[in-house]
């Protein structure tokens, strides 16, 4: 999976399969001894664009990335995870019911 903050998936591969061709056109040219002009620094990466948005997806998939390790690290899944959230939401609900009924 691709993870963008900005574009669909389907826009990126899109752009991917784009630059893939330009960059294929460019070294077939150069092995020839053409040039259309063109240098990989016209090649559109659209990191620049939006560098706040970049940080925040890479920030996002490296919690998820040191979630996993945590989680294997410990013997669990990420559904034991899930399971434990549950369990513990529910002993608060019961918690809070408690005290809102002694009030």
């Amino acid at each position: 999976n691709l993870q963008t903050t900005w574009k669909s998936t389907d826009e990126v591969l899109k752009r991917q399969q784009e630059t893939k061709e330009i960059l294929k056109q460019m070294a077939a040219n150069e092995f020839q001894g053409q040039s259309d002009g063109r240098s990989l620094d016209d090649v559109d990466t659209d990191d620049e664009k939006d560098r706040a948005g970049a940080y925040e997806a890479w920030k996002g998939r490296e919690m998820d990335r040191l979630r996993l390790e945590w989680l294997a690290q410990h013997g669990m899944t990420t559904l034991d995870l899930e399971e434990a959230d549950v369990q513990v939401r529910r002993e608060l609900d019961k918690t809070r019911t408690h005290s809102n009924s002694d009030s």
